[in-house]
């Protein structure tokens, strides 16, 4: 148990050591990632062994996307002094990830104050946010082809809907109806952004923003809850970042 409590700092700490590690040797990127992708590996495993109750399947899958999505956008940043700051919060938010998941599965007195349903929701507007932009950034730069942008972005928004659905107490096919609803919305979305000679920021603000709207408006409603302010601030708040973005982007 001691070690499953210190886990979650020693996971962020190498987190940031072997990213770190990347700009160094950079030839052996590959390795340091598969190192990074064995970390919660090792943490849920020891989760599992002691508490076989809960399943720590979709927790597992979702550090991996979590630790994917802040990888790849770290190689597209240049300034040194960037690429700390991110490294910090990706490795605090790693961590508060990993305390998170130790509270709700063995339901401590903390599992209200670090609620994983309130960070799922918010890391998830995140992970769309710096995966669109890793993605665009390496359809520019790098000549990836659209069909391989666009499904892979596709897939991680189906899965990151369709879990939080799930974790909400929907079945499973509503679950899967909206999920695959609004992962086509997101689609279109970014094959229209791809056309636009917008920066690949823009393109990922205008895809969290979409993905934040969708997200806020079906859980109230799909959990039967009239909500009209909260959705109209939604709607609000949506439209100024959309409307911001749009007035102060560079257009290629």
């Amino acid at each position: 148990m001691l070690l499953l409590r210190l886990f979650p700092y020693l996971a962020a700490l190498a987190f940031f050591a072997l990213c770190r590690a990347v700009f160094y040797w950079p030839g052996h990127w590959l390795w340091f990632f598969i190192v990074l992708l064995a970390v919660p590996s090792i943490y849920f495993f020891l989760i599992n062994i002691n508490n076989k109750t809960k399943s720590v399947i979709v927790a597992y899958l979702y550090s991996l996307i979590f630790i994917t999505s802040g990888f790849v956008f770290l190689l597209i940043l240049e300034n040194n002094y960037v690429i700390n700051c991110f490294l910090f919060l990706w490795s605090f938010l790693f961590w508060l990830y990993l305390e998170a998941v130790f509270h709700d599965f063995y339901e401590t007195t903390r599992i209200h104050i670090i609620n994983l349903n309130n960070l799922y929701s918010y890391f998830n507007i995140l992970i769309v946010f710096f995966l669109t932009a890793s993605l665009v950034n390496f359809s520019i730069f790098l000549n990836w082809p659209v069909l391989a942008v666009v499904p892979i972005l596709s897939l991680v928004c189906f899965i990151l809907y369709y879990w939080l659905y799930l974790k909400y107490s929907f079945g499973w096919r509503p679950a899967l109806i909206y999920a695959l609803i609004q992962a086509i919305v997101l689609t279109e979305l970014l094959f229209l952004l791809l056309l636009w000679p917008v920066s690949f920021y823009v393109s990922a603000i205008l895809s969290a923003a979409t993905y934040y709207l969708m997200l806020s408006l079906s859980l109230p409603r799909s959990a039967g809850i009239n909500k009209g302010k909260s959705h109209l601030r939604t709607i609000v708040v949506f439209s100024l970042v959309v409307v911001l973005t749009l007035i102060s982007a560079i257009w290629l």
